[in-house]
């Protein structure tokens, strides 16, 4: 039986068709997958609408569905577009298994594709365990996005004709090496956190990569992006990265919470840079960051620094946060014109002081300090618009 009569049944022009070669899709889907042979039954006798996937069978837009028995085989395949993020909450409604998130979407709902591979015919948590990316995903040429989260996918391959892929998912699978990506130059969003990739390496031709997602891997060097000059946000939380070097000059955000870092460094050419988060590190002081003029979030919580200097440069800072350290006083902010939160709170300070030029300041976080309690009614009655949480 052909796959086009297994999977799709005919249907108008809003209906899923087949084009001439999506039938090897199925025909490859069978081959990799032999459970699916089994395990895909429509359970109704009339045309269905991709809005209606609902894990592995459909459901009419009149809900006509049995709900003491909700459909609980995997589908092994359905057309992504829009349309049916809108039907996720209802069928969370009607209590059948979660849908998994949409694994591939484009606009053109007849030519993207979201595969949903299962394995033993079972669902874990909300996604279907798949352990590898089939040859048949090739055909899916206009696929923009892919998501393989929470799978046990453990190498990237066979992408290699998905060139119109902007945004890949990779989030807690089995991923051990960043690779299989030359041909994918369009992408702009690479998601590989909770990984084990062990080296930032072949990226190198992917000259339109936004964003780059490591965070809990056990990546230990920032290497190989310093040409990538359209990388604007890195996220490296809770790696074992031990200093800040070869970073493109047009990031725009760099997220080091949790690694190994100790000093501030290397960011004179990161002139775009707007937030740099160093939270729970070893940085001891805050330095050089006098090139980094567009800096407006600096989060410097839960480290060793003790006092607050070399900010003056820094005029466009409107966040700073440095909640749990041993800064002792409030000063040298007098630059800082358009700050408008400080978090200051679980540190030893003992005075609200040096505030005065701070014209825009909203927000200040002075819990579990030494500052008086009379200090602060004070400081409300003078400055009203200031919010103080104490």
């Amino acid at each position: 039986m052909h796959a086009a009569n297994t999977y799709f049944p005919d249907g108008e022009r809003d209906k899923i068709r087949l084009l001439d070669n999506e039938r090897a899709i199925g025909d490859d889907l069978e081959r990799d997958f032999p459970v699916l042979r089994e395990s895909t039954r429509p359970v109704l006798a009339r045309p269905w609408t991709a809005r209606e996937v609902v894990t592995g069978q459909w459901i009419r837009n009149d809900k006509n569905i049995d709900k003491e028995n909700p459909p609980v085989k995997t589908f092994a395949m359905s057309i992504s577009c829009s349309s049916i993020n809108g039907s996720i909450d209802r069928i969370r409604d009607l209590g059948l298994p979660a849908l998994p998130r949409v694994f591939g979407g484009s606009r053109d709902c007849n030519r993207a594709y979201s595969l949903c591979l299962p394995r033993e015919n079972t669902w874990v948590s909300s996604t279907p365990l798949v352990d590898k990316i089939p040859a048949c995903i090739r055909n899916a040429r206009n696929m923009e996005s892919l998501n393989l989260q929470g799978t046990n996918v453990n190498k990237i391959e066979n992408l290699e004709q998905n060139w119109k892929l902007e945004t890949i998912d990779l989030h807690d699978t089995e991923i051990t090496k960043i690779e299989g990506l030359d041909k994918n130059r369009r992408l702009k969003y690479l998601d590989a956190s909770y990984t084990h990739i062990k080296k930032i390496e072949n990226l190198g031709k992917l000259v339109d990569l936004n964003t780059l997602d490591l965070r809990g891997t056990p990546v230990e060097k920032i290497e190989n992006i310093q040409y990538l000059y359209n990388l604007k946000e890195i996220q490296l939380t809770n790696t074992d990265v031990k200093k800040m070097e070869n970073l493109p000059a047009g990031l725009d955000q760099l997220t080091l919470k949790k690694t190994k870092i100790k000093k501030i460094e290397n960011l004179d050419a990161l002139h775009e840079l707007r937030l740099l988060d160093i939270s729970d590190t070893g940085v001891k002081k805050l330095e050089n960051l006098g090139n980094n003029t567009s800096l407006s979030y600096l989060n410097a919580s839960n480290t060793r620094i003790n006092k607050i200097e070399n900010l003056e440069q820094n005029v466009n800072l409107t966040n700073l946060d440095l909640s749990r350290t041993g800064v002792q006083k409030i000063e040298g902010l007098d630059n800082n014109i358009k700050l408008e939160s400080i978090r200051l709170h679980n540190t030893p300070i003992r005075k609200i002081e040096n505030l005065d030029k701070l014209k825009n300041l909203l927000f200040l976080y002075l819990q579990n300090t030494l500052v008086k309690e009379t200090d602060v009614e004070s400081f409300r009655k003078a400055n009203p618009r200031v919010l103080v949480t104490f």
